[in-house]
């Protein structure tokens, strides 16, 4: 026998706020009675039975059923659409034009409604499922569509038979027993009175929240009683509900068989296998499997089958906890949003939208979840299997990268570089802070990123994507001074920077004395970083011009020697960024007017001129102070 799970998504389409319990539900049945009546209309359905939970929603659904159907009937049935059906022959079998016509709605005089609980009598009862069953109203004329409400009351044991049976069951609550949803399941599954071949479809109203994504369907809590009724014929048939997953689930547009063929006069002219929108040869095709491939999952919208097949393995196989489940939705939702396949981690710092109530999740930590619970071996086989499926990465070393990267993004964002001091701290939090200057150092040393060529380069293109200038190759120092000054250039007319006098500190760092040592040491530096200094239009310093030679030397000329070391030491700076240096360091210098480079043991210059800073002219002193050393100023 083949099954039709259908599952008409709805949407409230005016909600208002503050609205009761009692009124929402009002409205909710309301807009399930407008649904059945589409979907009867469509699939040309006879005999549908309701299962409520409440007497007064089957009541209240019985009774105003009629009136919804004179609605539909009138809206779709224009005077004009009336006037010229009775232009065409009559019926040689008496059929009235709606039944002439499939998918259209019928006169509500020919719906047929009723209800029944446990306080209608034994007669009352059997009466109704008689009219229900033939398709008759109580003075015995036929009825084209018929629809019982029942409220716990035709459970085991009950029979209805009947020129028609039951086509279809549409559960308007499920928050019965399982029990009975499987009774009820059951009054969809029994065979047609005549033997004939039966399609027995099953309905499932699934209500969504303002603003939810249908698609969100693995970790949504609306689609509960879907859930429960797919349960529910799991029961019935374990290998049923596998084929709702291995085979097409989803189709674009659900497309009708068309038998026979009508020329304009509405006479039979002759049968085809064609599907009405489709090609030929359809019927010979589905015919040969026709019920596995009737047996399917139908949705109200085209769906994804990986979609599906994630929505019964989470949560008809092996259910799963909505609080989990919310996690891994958020993550496959953020991968399908962003393009991603296969392996690939996702970056700790990344947050996603909530489908329901607003808000964002933090996929990235909740991933992070993930691994330490494999690691510890907390996380079960299942889910370890689903996320394996879904590009996860388990090792360790991605998950401290991707916490890195997570750091230096943070700290990007805040600072508009990424050159931290060496000694600098980072973090959202002050319970988190972590020591991104020597993290930021150590990723620029040689094999800073790993010593596997591939990863190396992968890394390198996430940290170019944070900062460009994150490998510069001069000093971190001169790179972060610089990035503060072009900040502050941008709101300065022509990007220009204003006079910075020496002294003006920011966050440690001595502007105007930098900006002078550059302007000083113009030729220490590279071509990239003078463009990057004239963009924010610094020239370099005027030299004075040689005095004319005397014999005599002058008190306050510099010495040749303390001219070289001066000058390597400027070098230096320009180059690190700070004069703090070894003893034993020797700087290459290459002199004006030489083709050989000159080597400087500047550490040692420093640490004597230091100690004997006490015994140097005006001139010396001068020349170091404008080089940054504080203890060289008078």
């Amino acid at each position: 026998m083949p099954i039709r799970t259908n599952e008409p998504r709805h949407r409230d389409p005016k909600p208002v706020l503050g609205l009761s319990e009692e009124a929402l539900r009002g409205r909710r049945l309301a807009l399930l009675q407008a649904a059945l009546l589409e979907h009867a209309a469509r699939w040309n359905l006879k005999t549908v039975m309701t299962f409520h939970q409440r007497v007064e929603e089957a009541a209240a659904f019985a009774e105003k059923l009629p009136k919804t159907a004179a609605e539909l009937y009138a809206t779709e049935a224009s005077e004009q659409a009336l006037s010229e059906a009775e232009r065409l022959p009559e019926s040689s079998i008496d059929a009235e034009f709606y039944e002439l016509e499939a998918g259209r709605h019928v006169p509500p005089d020919r719906v047929w409604s009723a209800w029944l609980c446990g306080d209608h009598l034994v007669a009352e009862r059997r009466e109704a499922i008689r009219q229900f069953a033939n398709g008759v109203d109580a003075s015995g004329r036929r009825v084209h569509r018929a629809f019982l409400a029942s409220v716990r009351v035709l459970g085991q044991g009950v029979d209805i038979v009947g020129t028609r049976g039951v086509e279809a069951v549409c559960f308007a609550d499920t928050r019965g027993s399982q029990v009975e949803i499987v009774q009820n399941i059951g009054r969809a599954l029994r065979p047609n009175p005549d033997g004939s071949t039966k399609v027995a479809r099953i309905i499932v109203p699934v209500f969504l929240e303002p603003g939810e994504n249908p698609e969100d369907m693995v970790a949504s809590a609306s689609f509960r009683p879907l859930v429960a009724v797919l349960q529910g014929l799991r029961s019935h048939s374990e290998q049923l509900v596998e084929q709702l997953a291995s085979h097409a689930l989803t189709r674009s547009h659900q497309q009708r068989r068309v038998h026979i063929h009508r020329d304009t006069q509405g006479r039979i002219v002759g049968a085809s296998s064609q599907v009405e929108g489709g090609g030929e040869g359809r019927e010979d095709k589905e015919g040969t499997d026709g019920t596995a491939e009737s047996a399917l999952l139908h949705f109200s919208s085209p769906r994804d089958p990986a979609t599906i097949a994630a929505f019964l393995r989470t949560r008809i196989y092996r259910p799963e906890s909505l609080v989990w489940l919310e996690g891994y939705q958020a993550r496959r939702r953020w991968r399908e949003e962003n393009g991603i396949t296969g392996l690939h981690p996702t970056p700790y710092d990344t947050e996603t939208a909530v489908a329901v109530g607003g808000g964002r999740l933090p996929v990235g930590r909740w991933e992070a979840q993930q691994r330490r619970a494999a690691r510890a071996g907390d996380l079960d086989a299942w889910r370890r299997e689903l996320l394996d499926e879904d590009g996860m990465v388990w090792e360790p070393g991605e998950e401290a990268w991707e916490a890195k990267l997570a750091l230096f993004r943070s700290y990007r964002r805040a600072h508009g570089h990424l050159a931290p001091r060496q000694d600098a701290l980072w973090g959202e939090t002050d319970t988190d802070t972590q020591p991104i200057g020597q993290q930021v150092a150590n990723i620029r040393r040689k094999n800073g990123l790993g010593k596997n060529p591939k990863r190396a380069e992968t890394r390198a293109a996430q940290l170019t994507a944070i900062d460009p200038d994150w490998d510069c190759p001069w000093p971190l120092d001169w790179q972060r001074q610089y990035r503060i000054l072009a900040q502050l250039a941008e709101d300065e007319p022509g990007g220009h920077l204003p006079h910075i006098a020496p002294g003006v500190l920011f966050e440690g760092d001595d502007l105007g004395q930098w900006l002078q040592q550059q302007a000083n040491n113009w030729t220490g530096l590279s071509n990239e970083q003078q463009q990057r200094l004239t963009a924010l239009g610094m020239t370099p310093a005027e030299r004075p011009a040689p005095a004319a030679h005397s014999g005599q030397k002058a008190a306050g000329k510099l010495s040749a020697a303390f001219h070289r070391s001066v000058a390597a030491l400027a070098q230096y700076i320009a180059r690190e960024g700070h004069h703090r240096i070894p003893r034993g360091h020797i700087e290459e210098i290459t002199i004006n007017g030489h083709d050989t480079a000159v080597s400087v043991r500047l550490g040692v210059f420093m640490s004597n001129t230091k100690s004997r800073r006490d015994k140097l002219t005006e001139p010396q002193r001068a020349a170091l102070a404008a080089l940054g050393l504080k203890w060289a100023r008078a």
